[in-house]
């Protein structure tokens, strides 16, 4: 089989496929145009498809051929030299996925009759379609480069990566340091009873990294990694090294979560260091941001997207801004099933004891807390308020409140949970939609109500 690969864009229109027949390539053809950012991005994918080949003893022979795609003769040469590795038209395959135009319409047009093999990736669907001059036939791919090969195609070189036996072995220890006691360590210890030079002496962010990773490492992913230092080589005067707390691959698309836990974070910096460099890991990655924020709700990012722009222009980037997922175990596993596209199956049996215990006490507080609320709705307002009423709450939401000169309202608010629920009432200028409106108090019934 000859292979024949035009560079575009994307890295994700050569590798994935080159991947999926590499045991059945004879020749390999990389064809670039001799643009300076087209030159860069072949000569990555040249070294790099060339390291896995001698990685992995493939009997493939590389061809590189720089051209101008404006020039009609460069084009035919192409042609030429194509025709030529192959007696046997139907065993040339050329990716055009996202190829130079003029290439792709003008070799099709030429070769097509000849019995060429032309294909083209879906990076979404993680297939190809197959296109011949009798049909057109459409493939899933069938295998998936692990973490360490898709970087070693791409020509970057993993410096460290953290241990997941670790991991593994501290399993329990840190569902305890997280789960109980807030991240500390030393408090853990000495409530538990516990002496570990490696739990004292780990600071407490790598801990949280490895804490995640026990959380996901159960879900149908294709490769996860803990704690990458990668080394991204330009040239021979010219690299940059990129730091990954957890990495997760699917389906040939390679996906991040970074852990921090810590406080006082400058997340406009975040959010755009982080959209700067997952165009190391693959061309449509997706992201998630994890905080020590105590609060991990649906409602409240509900909340947070209409409120806060920064929170709505991430999300449409696909970068995912969260709290601590120990606030709600059991949503977080299932949220990154979904963004990241898994697939598990039984998530339930996945489900840490922790999870399990959550639910149940999250459930036990729901009727507390309506009774709670409900009773302050109807003393202030002198009637009985129905939560889920769009009416209703619009008496809420046109109730101008003025904590200095309504006594009443003063004393109600000395109760945390009815201080917060008008706080951010207050911050609404309009919700039209009804499912916004109960957002806010499906928020505050989910996070508040387990603090008293």
């Amino acid at each position: 089989m000859t292979l024949v690969s035009v560079v575009g864009d994307f890295y994700s229109s050569v590798l994935p496929l080159f991947y999926e027949f590499s045991t059945k390539i004879k020749n390999h053809v990389i064809i670039y145009d001799d643009f300076n950012v087209d030159v860069l991005k072949a000569k990555k994918i040249i070294k790099g498809t060339k390291a896995f080949i001698q990685e992995k003893e493939l009997p493939i022979m590389t061809y590189t051929l720089q051209i101008d795609e404006d020039s009609l003769k460069s084009i035919e040469k192409i042609e030429s030299y194509i025709n030529s590795l192959e007696d046997d038209k139907s065993h040339i395959y050329i990716n055009a996925t996202d190829g130079l135009a003029n290439i792709s319409l003008l070799l099709s047009a030429k070769m097509l009759p000849l019995g060429v093999n032309f294909l083209t990736y879906d990076r979404f669907d993680n297939s190809y379609n197959l296109l011949t001059k009798e049909s057109m036939q459409t493939f899933s791919l069938k295998s998936c480069a692990s973490i360490e090969e898709h970087f070693l195609l791409k020509n970057i070189t993993i410096e460290a990566r953290a241990q997941k036996s670790l991991a593994d072995r501290y399993e329990e220890n840190l569902h305890k340091i997280f789960g109980r006691y807030d991240g500390d360590v030393q408090e853990y210890m000495m409530q538990e009873g516990v002496s570990d030079d490696y739990l004292a002496t780990t600071p407490v962010g790598f801990l949280y990294e490895f804490y995640i990773y026990n959380l996901l490492k159960r879900l149908n992913h294709d490769d996860i990694e803990i704690g990458l230092r990668l080394n991204d080589i330009y040239s021979s005067s010219s690299a940059m090294q990129n730091e990954f707390d957890i990495l997760i691959m699917k389906n040939n698309h390679l996906h991040m979560i970074e852990c921090k836990f810590r406080t006082n974070l400058a997340m406009v910096e975040l959010v755009y260091k982080m959209d700067s460099v997952r165009s190391v890991l693959d061309d449509e990655s997706k992201v998630m941001i994890l905080t020590k924020e105590s609060i991990y709700d649906k409602q409240s990012d509900v909340v947070k997207f209409h409120l806060t722009p920064l929170y709505k222009r991430a999300n449409a980037k696909k970068i995912y801004m969260r709290g601590s997922p120990v606030g709600d175990i059991k949503r977080f596993i299932y949220e990154v099933d979904e963004i990241f596209g898994l697939e598990s199956e039984n998530i339930e049996q996945l489900l840490p004891q922790a999870a399990k215990e959550q639910q149940s006490k999250r459930l036990e507080s729901v009727d507390a807390f309506h009774k709670e609320i409900s009773e302050f709705l109807k003393s202030q307002f002198d009637a009985d308020i129905d939560i889920f009423n769009k009416r209703e709450i619009g008496k809420i939401l046109n109730y101008k409140v003025n904590y200095r000169k309504n006594k009443k309202l003063t004393e109600s608010m000395q109760n945390p949970h009815i201080k917060e629920l008008m706080l951010q009432l207050n911050r609404v200028k309009n919700f039209r939609d009804i499912v916004e409106l109960q957002t806010i108090f499906v928020y505050f019934h989910n996070n508040f109500a387990e603090v008293s």
